[in-house]
Parts: structure tokens; sequence; C-alpha cells
């Protein structure tokens, strides 16, 4: 977005009178985003809004942001995972596209009923009008105001999760690096480095024959990106494997992909025909303001070549799996699938809505995955706290001992110390292999918010932390006191007194004092996890 059209979005906001969470960019991904916030917004306008919005130019999980009941609305340039995961959680969008299917998206989400779309709305570049703050303030104002549209968004988040109900997933991942031929971005005719990446493994494609034919078991099928399918395909029909195309962007814009080399208006020719539509087969007709302009261009370009050649390639598919959802786009799934857009074309399925995945999933969590609900008790005592070599000995023993699942984050130093020890090393030979079959211990940093808030942890034997403390309290776990120094017994007093948990208050740490034994601990672990009155209370303090 241009610096003018920044600062009046910075404007409108304002105006608004509503908070923000606003996430600035002020160039692509791939380029330099050195600029200071004030360089953007002027050195006034962060002191104003400071007490109702915040700006940030660092990434952000939009996942969860949108998940967080305080959102309300989503001022979105309507790429097609920010539709996807706004329809997830119903959350009202108002839609800024730029480029790209953008504008197709935004028309989706007027048709379904989640947002809101001013068209002539622009960026400010290359000649377009800025949009100026106070028109985007009264058009923020409207779009969190407008409880109809609340209401209907909500739906779409119902339909949504409803899509996705009984879908079964699987993350287990065999990782494959490939040697991709270097290529010259000269001689890929564009500057995207997108672009150019696809057009590198569409030269390297002779090494992917050879690759799927080695693996053992074989393939029963492969399913390949949408913008590898010309190029996979005449390998996976050499080899008699089926191929199944994974379509990342909306039913609507399928539609414009597979028939794109047939549409008979592909030249620019003058502004007035730039003014009219593209007709597709059993459908409503896209403007063509809607498409990027290199695709209407009569100059051959990578991104032209890339729709055409996939686009005729996906008819020799097995099938098409879309990130979409039936109550969304069902006219478009519709005409897809019988035939009205592409004759001869295979089913079309949508699979969607997509929620992100963490392929790198840490263990911890994936343990507490497969424990019943409430039957964990977590034991950590956070990262500035080191336990002596023989309380940590007499600790593993007491979680054996208490015969309740656990998970065990292990310090034998502090955060800013090495701690190179071997588990093995630290608890003794043979408990590992006592402690596998109920209990996980592991030595690297966890997500602790992740952990305190799953399901299946019914405990937390803590170092007291005030951290620790109000996390435990958020989610309703309870806890047992362990704290060794600075405000941690102040904050164990009031895990008692809240009833949060217990405190045993002759525990200490090993380090000089008296070691507490495993046959002590492991009956308190047990007396804290069996502790009903401790649930509730600590239930009511999370409600």
């Amino acid at each position: 977005m241009s610096q003018e059209q920044i600062r009046e979005l910075g404007n409108g906001l304002e105006k608004t009178g509503y908070a923000f969470l606003w996430v600035l960019k002020g160039s692509k991904v791939d380029k330099d985003d050195s600029k200071e916030l004030q360089d953007f917004l002027g050195s006034s306008f962060l002191e104003r809004t400071k007490s109702r919005g915040i700006v940030m130019k660092g990434w952000v999980n939009q996942w969860e942001i949108l998940s967080h009941p305080a959102i309300g609305g989503f001022v979105s340039h309507c790429g097609w995972n920010s539709v996807m995961e706004a329809a997830q959680h119903g959350v009202p969008l108002l839609a800024w596209p730029q480029h790209g299917d953008q504008k197709i998206n935004a028309e989706v989400v007027v048709n379904v009923g989640l947002g809101m779309w001013t068209r002539h709305w622009g960026w400010g570049w290359g000649g377009e009008k800025v949009v100026k703050g106070e028109v985007i303030g009264e058009k923020v104002r409207e779009m969190m105001e407008d409880k109809n549209l609340r209401n209907k968004a909500r739906k779409v988040g119902e339909e949504a999760r409803k899509a996705r109900e009984g879908a079964g997933t699987s993350e287990k991942i065999t990782p494959k690096q490939l040697h991709l031929l270097p290529i010259d971005k000269a001689s890929a005719n564009s500057e995207d480095p997108f672009y150019v990446q696809y057009e590198t493994i569409r030269r390297s494609s002779h090494l992917l024959s050879p690759l799927l034919s080695s693996l053992s078991p074989p393939l029963s099928a492969l399913i390949t990106d949408m913008s590898l399918t010309s190029t996979v395909i005449p390998v996976t029909q050499a080899l008699n494997l089926p191929n199944y195309i994974l379509f990342t962007s909306s039913a609507k814009m399928l539609t414009l992909f597979l028939s794109f080399h047939t549409i008979d208006c592909l030249e620019e020719r003058d502004s007035d025909e730039m003014m009219g539509v593209i007709k597709i087969p059993g459908l409503q007709p896209i403007p063509k303001s809607w498409i990027p302009p290199p695709l209407l261009s009569n100059i051959d370009n990578l991104l032209k070549t890339h729709i055409i050649e996939n686009g005729k390639k996906m008819i020799q598919s097995n099938g098409i799996l879309i990130n979409t959802f039936e109550s969304s786009e069902q006219e478009s799934l519709v005409a897809l699938n019988d035939g009205r857009v592409v004759n001869g074309l295979p089913s079309v399925t949508a699979i969607g809505p997509f929620a992100p995945c963490n392929f790198e999933k840490n263990q911890p969590l994936a343990w507490l995955d497969d424990q019943p609900v409430g039957s964990v008790m977590y034991v950590s005592f956070g990262s500035r706290t080191a336990m002596s070599r023989e309380q940590i000995r007499e600790l593993g023993d007491g979680l054996l001992r208490s015969e309740c699942r656990f998970l065990w984050v292990v310090k034998e130093k502090k955060v800013d110390l090495e701690d190179e020890g071997e588990l093995s090393e630290v608890l003794g030979a043979g408990f590992m292999g006592r402690v596998k079959e109920k209990g996980l211990v592991v030595k690297n940093w966890v997500g602790q918010e992740e952990i305190l808030g799953h399901p299946a942890v019914g405990g937390f034997l803590s170092h007291c932390g005030w951290n620790s403390v109000t996390e435990a309290m958020w989610h309703g776990v309870r806890v047992l006191a362990w704290p060794q120094h600075g405000d941690q017994k102040m904050n164990a007093y009031v895990v008692e007194r809240t009833r949060l948990g217990m405190w045993v208050k002759s525990w200490e740490w090993g380090g000089g004092e008296m070691v507490v034994k495993g046959e002590e601990i492991g009956q308190k672990v047990r007396e804290v996890m069996g502790n009903e009155l401790l649930r509730v209370q600590a239930a009511r303090i999370r409600d």
C-alpha cells in the first residue's frame, strides 16, 4: 500500500472510535521493510491512539487473532486463506482487495454474507485514487455496528466449522528434499520470486520420475499443487499413478482458471473494453477489472502461461480437491461438477475450510492428544529455576509412585546456563524405560500456555512464578505449589488462599536443604489429582 494510503487508513481507524489491531506492511514480504512505524504514520499518530489501538510490523499469528473473542471485524485484502480463516471464526470482513484472485474472493465474501466490499476503493498505486480516512472510518463503523452482518457471519462460521466436523487428519510427514536446477531469473520473464520458483521446479521435472519410482512401499496416488499441474501430470501418467490436484483458492477462481484458455477476450485493447466482463459458461460474468492485467495482455508472461498451461492439464487429473465448503460457493461447485464450465472435468470436491497446521507440532502436545481428559500432571519449574540432581531423581521417583500420567519439563540449570546433560544421565539409566508407558520427560522449551490449555492436563506442579500462576488460573488447572525464591512463596500463598491448589510449606529444593523424598511427592501428586473440590474451584476461578 502506498505511504499516502497508509496514512489515510490510520486516520480512518482513528476516526472510527473503535479499538484496533493493525499489522502494517510498507513493502512486499520479499522486500526490505526497515522503515519505522513513525516513518509511515507520522510521529503523533502512535501517541494519539496508544490507549485504544496497537500498530505492529512483525509477523502475527492471524488464526489465533481471528479466534480471539475480542475480535469483531477484519479489514482484509481477501487472500483466500484470510477469507477461509475469517469464515471459520465467524468474523465479519470489510474487503479491500488489490490484485490476483482477491477481487473474486471479495465477491464470494459479499455473496455468502460474510462481509461488505466497497468496489471503487484502490490502494493508492499507479494513479489509483487514494481512499480518504473519513470514508474508511465510516465503512469500518458501518461494518462493526451492523448486527445483521454479525449474525450472518456467525452463521457462516457455524457452517464452516460443521463442514470440518469428522474430518480426519494425518501429520505423518516424510520429508524429502530435492535438489533443483539453478535458474537465471531473467530467463523466467518474471520478477516475482514465487513464479521463479515454479519455473525452477518445472525445469527440474525430469528428476521427479526416478524419485517416485524408487519409493517403497510404492505410492497409491499423488496430490499436486495447482501450480505444478502441467509439470507433474505427464510424469504420473507415464507411471500409471493417480494424480489429484489441490486447488487452494476459491471455487469461483477455479472456474476462471479452468476456462481461461477458452475465453475470447484475452487481449488488452482499449479502456472501454477493459470495463467489460468475462463470461464463464454457467456462471455470472466476471468484470475485467477483477482480472490481473498481465492475464489480459497480448504479451507473453509467466503468470499467463502458468494459468493457461495448468488449466488445460487439470482435466487430465483424477480429481480436484479445493479449499472451500459447500454452503459458501454452492453455485460455482455445482457448475464445475455438472460440466457447464468444462466438459469432461473430473470431480471437484470441497475439502475445506483448511485450518493452519503446524507440521512441527511439538512432542508434548502430540503426546497429550493421546491422553484422557484431565489425567495429566504437568511438571515445570520455569526457565530461571534449577533443582539439584538428587532432588530431580527423587521427583522422578515420586512421579512414578503417584501412578498418575505426567508431562515433566526437566531443568537442571538456569535458562542462561548450559544444560547439556542427557536425560538418562540426569534421571538415572533405568528411569526412561520405566516411564514410557505413563509419562513424557523433555528438556527442551515448551509452550506452557498451550500445554495448560490442553484438555488432558488436570494438574500443575509448579515453582509458582506469577506468570505460571495466572496461566493456571486462566485455564482452570489445579496447582501443587513448590516455590523456591523471589516472589514465589508469596504467589504460592495466593494459590492456597484462592484454593486453586495446595502448598506443602516444608518442601525445599535440595540445595543444601532437606531433599524431599519421592514417596512424599507421589502422595501429594495423587492427592491433588484426586481432589474433586480443588478441580471444581479451579474451574470456578477460570470462569
